[in-house]
């Protein structure tokens, strides 16, 4: 094999031979052997190499570190010069004769901090968006906490006569370490545990939501209403909770080689911020204010999927 389109190779050299690509191996600390291969491009390897690091079990080679990025398997086709990274999980005595056992996270401990330095995001509703402006509070996207019906209708008019209603966003609290959605019951170790995402939708990621928010940050949300939980759980949030950064969540833990005194579940595991919302409007010359509910704003970007003990 020619490796073309490196160097000054002419086009004649390089009718015939395919492109070699290299691909290497990084073992995050471990060994690897063969360290690194080579490939026609467009071809897949024909063997993973070999791997061990001591306290870890391998998980499988990444193009980025970690477990980032894709995996990288033996049916990868490989078109470019390539490092990819092996994952590993470290492992604890088992009670199996004194043989390794591999070891999950415990079950998520959620926190609940005040935002420093909180964000605050400004809207400005103006006259011919009544219409959507009703929509927006009717909807729960933001429900309107201790307002009266008649402030209520007060922001209407506002709009409807065509003066400006503000409304200003604020995040107070971080809810962090959640336990987002549940894939399954707890599952005994001696058993091959599969999650799927046949029964995930909307409203089991606000159910779910709505559990840490009274666990957590200790609201009583039958007295202060849902928080317009409902709708905060965009068809985004759905997509993400299915699809973890773009890959389908579907997967399978062989429980029988983990820790046998321990019971385990996966989850997805995320955050997310509570805002308060707020009205404001003028009438004759005066500055009046409408307290607003709140709403949760999920971080779409920095979900997991975990497999944790109990």
């Amino acid at each position: 094999m020619r490796r073309c389109g490196k160097g000054r190779l002419t086009a004649a050299l390089c009718a015939d031979a395919p492109a070699e690509c290299a691909v290497t191996f990084d073992a995050d600390g471990g060994t690897v052997n063969p360290a690194s291969v080579r490939v026609n491009s467009g071809d897949r390897i024909s063997a993973l190499p070999e791997t061990a690091k001591q306290g870890g079990a391998f998980n499988g080679w990444f193009t980025q570190k970690n477990g980032g990025g894709t995996a990288f398997t033996e049916t990868t086709a490989v078109t470019a010069d390539i490092t990819v990274y092996a994952k590993w999980t470290e492992t604890a005595p088992g009670l199996d004769g004194g043989k390794k056992a591999k070891t999950a996270l415990p079950f998520p401990e959620p926190t609940v901090t005040d935002v420093n330095n909180p964000r605050t995001a400004t809207k400005t509703w103006t006259k011919g968006q009544y219409n959507n402006f009703s929509a927006y509070i009717l909807n729960n996207h933001v429900r309107i906490g201790n307002a009266s019906a008649q402030e209520y209708g007060q922001l209407i008019a506002q709009l409807v006569i065509g003066w400006p209603v503000s409304e200003t966003i604020t995040e107070y609290k971080k809810l962090e370490d959640v336990a987002l959605y549940r894939y399954c019951e707890w599952r005994e170790p001696n058993n091959i545990l599969t999650i799927t995402l046949s029964d995930i939708n909307e409203k089991s990621v606000s159910n779910s939501i709505t559990t840490s928010l009274e666990v957590s940050a200790g609201l009583n949300l039958g007295s202060i209403g849902n928080l317009g939980i409902m709708a905060s759980i965009s068809e985004k949030t759905s997509i993400t909770v299915s699809f973890q950064k773009g890959k389908k969540v579907s997967s399978e833990y062989d429980l029988t080689k983990y820790e046998q005194d321990k019971r385990y579940q996966v989850i997805l595991t995320g955050a997310y911020t509570l805002r308060k919302h707020t009205f404001t409007y003028t009438e004759g010359g005066v500055a009046k204010t409408v307290a607003g509910g709140e709403s949760i704003n999920v971080d779409h970007d920095n979900m997991a999927v975990i497999l944790v003990h109990n």
